[in-house]
């Protein structure tokens, strides 16, 4: 199983949108890849992939306040990045 397989980025976009989550810094929810073409979305990440183009965007930063007033600062990557994420844990780390 390749990293930059459809399958495997399918894969990896399933578990991604189970788990479900914020969007990152560009924005972009599971909603709007369902609203568009997820194919098309999928297909722009495996070229990326292939080609070597592929760089994965900064984290979004999210402070939550804690109950001692401090506060938790969570990072939340975009959905492009947390599919290839998946697809790498699929790749190396499942046997």
């Amino acid at each position: 199983m390749h990293v930059a397989q459809i399958e495997t980025l399918e894969e990896a976009y399933r578990v991604a949108k189970k788990n479900g989550g914020a969007a990152g810094v560009d924005g972009q929810s599971f909603a709007d890849i369902e609203q568009s073409v997820r194919a098309e979305f999928l297909a722009v990440i495996r070229y990326a992939l292939e080609t070597g183009s592929y760089k994965p965007m900064p984290n979004r930063r999210v402070d939550i306040p804690k109950g001692n007033g401090k506060v938790r600062t969570l990072q939340i990557p975009c959905i492009r990045d947390r599919v290839v994420q998946g697809a790498l844990k699929l790749r190396f780390y499942l046997p």
